[in-house]
């Protein structure tokens, strides 16, 4: 299955139409956390579910291919949640493929492209214990690039506290870090599947120089009581 062949399928109107309802809608930066209406409930991305995973004439890279191309024009969480539940019938060379594309896309300047990977992070794989450890380190590799890194700490808060910590040290010496380190611990501490260990964090957070008036300090201080 080619892209060309599934915009034909749904018709180019219906499918310009929703690319441009998803990219309005996955610009927000709630990171999943908003309890309110998405803009966009799109339909499509479920109808579009089998002509991308279960098309028996390509294998998994093409699959995978052909799952970030149509992502791109339409970047919503409805294309990711299904990848999710492919992810574990990919090979070892599939995984990498997977994270390749993920990484460059949160890395990139392209919001609407980022935020729907950062919430499939938070609660398809890093609350997941079958693949938080392999999905933190694929996108915390010693050579992540800073914008990757800035994507991935704001929604690592259900990542074992013991994984995240060598990040922290890694990045603790430079102070421009030391917000993103910041809002990482927020969600350790108050995300619903958030995994800290209050004491360590404790440690961390005195050595964090944070704006005067930061939000949510003095409740993250008393959290980690």
């Amino acid at each position: 299955m080619t892209k060309g062949e599934l915009v034909e399928i749904v018709g180019r109107e219906r499918y310009r139409r929703e690319c441009e309802l998803a990219r309005a809608d996955a610009v927000r930066q709630d990171y999943g956390r908003d309890s309110g209406e998405h803009l966009a409930d799109l339909e499509l991305p479920h109808e579009l579910e089998h002509s991308i995973w279960d098309d028996g004439r390509d294998g998994w890279p093409e699959r995978i291919a052909l799952l970030f191309a149509v992502y791109d024009d339409m970047p919503a969480y409805g294309h990711l949640m299904y990848a999710r539940d492919r992810y574990s019938e990919f090979a070892p060379e599939d995984r990498e493929r997977w994270w390749s594309a993920v990484r460059a896309r949160l890395a990139g300047s392209d919001a609407a492209l980022r935020q729907p990977l950062q919430y499939s992070l938070w609660c398809d794989f890093f609350e997941d214990p079958d693949t938080v450890e392999e999905a933190w380190g694929a996108v915390t590799r010693p050579d992540a690039a800073a914008a990757l890194l800035r994507a991935v700490l704001p929604v690592s808060g259900p990542v074992p506290y013991e994984l995240k910590s060598p990040v922290y040290e890694r990045l603790l010496g430079d102070p421009a870090w030391h917000e993103a380190i910041f809002e990482s611990l927020l969600g350790s501490a108050f995300d619903v599947y958030g995994d800290v260990d209050k004491e360590a964090a404790r440690r961390t957070l005195s050595r964090l120089q944070l704006t005067a008036g930061l939000a949510h300090v003095d409740d993250l201080r008393a959290k980690l009581v």
